[in-house]
């Protein structure tokens, strides 16, 4: 079964332990040098309904987000609201929940955050505040300036500033970085 099954498969609000491993994307100069990856273990609430989530909710009601759900900024709902499809990948929703534990690796070697990022382009996410041609903000969460200013263009608006947050309220991951899912002691993903 796929992550989407699992997920699927599970009560609606089901929380797990999510591992997921990425590899950054590399600067040129040191592309086929060395490989860099990215480990994230944090608990996750599944199949949940965005905008029936507290902080969504006050953030709605203070206009921080438009009043109704926007469309996605990238892809298409495959099988709302567990998987995403865009550009022939797949990518699960998740909502965090609880304080994500990261540990970085050069060659499968641990190494600081910092060691790790000398390699690579920007791996962080940040949130981009974006007015819309409704004059609407829709907060965005992407990696780089780069993309913001191409989501905004799409969707006719105006780049305004970067913000920089710990929390998002939910996150989208490649279906492929998921690579083990724990509930209970059990794993499901396997």
């Amino acid at each position: 079964m796929n992550a989407t099954q699992i997920i699927k498969a599970l009560k609606n609000g089901s929380f797990v332990k999510s591992v997921l491993v990425t590899q950054p994307a590399m600067l040129k100069k040191f592309e086929g040098l060395f490989t860099v990856t990215k480990k994230t273990v944090v608990t996750v609430n599944t199949g949940i309904e965005y905008s029936n989530q507290k902080d969504v909710i006050a953030k709605r009601a203070s206009g921080v987000l438009p009043k109704e759900p926007q469309p996605l900024p990238w892809g298409e709902w495959s099988d709302y609201p567990y998987e995403i499809a865009h550009k022939d990948t797949v990518y699960n929703r998740l909502y965090i929940k609880g304080v994500p534990t990261v540990a970085y690796f050069i060659d499968g070697k641990q190494v600081t955050k910092v060691e790790a990022q000398k390699l690579c382009k920007a791996f962080d996410s940040y949130e981009y505040k974006v007015t819309l041609a409704s004059f609407a903000e829709a907060v965005l969460t992407v990696s780089s300036a780069k993309k913001a200013k191409a989501l905004t263009a799409r969707f006719g608006g105006e780049f305004v500033k970067v913000v920089k947050v710990s929390k998002p309220d939910c996150i989208t991951v490649k279906q492929e970085s998921l690579v083990s899912l724990v509930q209970n002691g059990k794993e499901l993903l396997s």
